[in-house]
């Protein structure tokens, strides 16, 4: 009676450094392709996003830029008003802007804009859009909200920053105009000059939920040089379950 002969084992470093290339490998595939984390930065898109919140990125559910098609074995669908995407702005190249679609390819918005007591009006086609975003300032307007809103958005236009204006914006084929859901803290569509509109192949991906948001607190800025940033993530680790906003995990953004 014969014995099948077995096919020699790998040896072990060889076996688990194969895993390991294979692994690294999808991780890569899916980065690129598929979904990748994302940091929130700033308070732009309080309060349904906040500082130190961690979101997955779905890069595929948009296509290629917006209405194109993307892996075909994936699902995909038009940008639809309402949406919070992940794009580069531009008048920056390598910078991420995440920010709410407000306007869609043909339309016309009309923006009145009162940085210290309604924010901003948006009216698109003649129909006014039923919003309830944050708003800092409230109420009557001081010499000090003045000062902090004209420091924040030191791009704004000048006529802009010094009060109530009333912007039109027609947007072309394949372009979206963007505001963040904190009207009066938000770099977006409305001060990037006259380029204000964002073009669908600079779309890269739409925020899909948040899978970890720890309080970084307003006095923990990403540190720079390395021995400060292993400071940093040290902390980050001794504050881990304290300071994660447990509550928050595995939320969908809306």
């Amino acid at each position: 009676m014969s014995e099948e002969a077995s096919e020699p084992r790998k040896p072990w470093l060889r076996e688990n450094f194969e895993a390991i290339v294979v692994a690294v490998l999808f991780a890569l595939f899916v980065r690129t392709f598929i979904a990748q984390p994302y940091k929130i930065p700033s308070g732009s898109m309080e309060d349904n996003l906040l500082v130190g919140d961690h979101l997955v990125v779905n890069k595929v559910l948009h296509g290629d830029g917006a209405d194109k098609e993307g892996l075909p074995f994936l699902p995909t669908r038009p940008i639809r008003r309402g949406d919070v995407v992940i794009f580069r702005p531009p008048h920056q190249e390598e910078t991420d802007y995440i920010k709410r679609v407000i306007g869609l390819p043909g339309e016309e918005l009309h923006i009145v804009f009162d940085p210290f007591r309604n924010g901003a009006r948006v009216v698109v086609d003649g129909k006014q859009l039923p919003e309830n975003f944050r708003l800092e300032h409230l109420g009557p307007a001081t010499a000090e909200d003045g000062a902090k809103w004209t420091v924040t958005n030191a791009g704004a236009p000048a006529e802009l920053r010094s009060g109530t204006i009333s912007s039109t914006y027609r947007l072309g084929p394949d372009e979206y105009f963007m505001m963040g859901d904190n009207r009066n803290d938000s770099q977006d569509s409305r001060f990037w000059g006259s380029i204000h509109a964002v073009k669908a192949e600079r779309i890269r991906g739409h925020a899909l939920l948040v899978y970890w948001s720890y309080d970084v607190g307003a006095s923990d800025p990403e540190p720079k040089g390395l021995g400060r940033r292993i400071g940093h993530y040290a902390h980050i680790a001794l504050t881990f379950f304290t300071r994660s906003r447990w509550e928050r995990t595995f939320s969908l953004i809306r």
